[in-house]
């Protein structure tokens, strides 16, 4: 079974890497807490109340709420936002939240492609994903 120090590392790891190939726009770095003998919470720095998503509550209101509390792992140069929290007992996964936010503004992008063509930032991983001209 994967260690709770584990998973806190490969989290560490991937926002790193996401960072350094140009993917993330903001990030909170993980945290691990230890809330009780051999129990352990990992989480993002500056979590706040999750609350928000499980009311039924417009989309665009509920993104808003995380993306303003900065209640995420990382956010996506495209605006999506991502939780990654694991919780440990005794050595064992008692639960885990992974959480994909995606963006409700892309309409921008379907619209007018080019603002993203032009944008040095977007443009490399645009021309990634098309195919090649034959």
């Amino acid at each position: 079974m994967t260690s709770h120090q584990e998973i806190y590392k490969e989290i560490n790891e991937i926002t790193k890497k996401l960072i350094l190939i140009g993917l993330s726009d903001q990030q909170n770095f993980p945290s691990c807490t230890q809330t009780g003998k051999g129990s352990y919470k990992i989480a993002y720095s500056g979590m706040q109340d999750l609350s928000i998503v499980l009311k039924n509550v417009d989309y665009k209101e509920m993104y808003k709420e995380l993306d303003r509390n900065d209640n995420y792992n990382v956010k996506m140069i495209d605006g999506a936002l991502i939780q990654l929290m694991y919780t440990y007992e005794n050595s064992s996964l008692i639960s885990h939240r992974l959480a994909f936010f995606p963006s409700p503004f892309l309409e921008n992008f379907q619209n007018e492609p080019e603002i993203y063509e032009n944008d040095e930032i977007y443009a490399d991983i645009i021309a990634k994903n098309r195919p090649l001209a034959k």
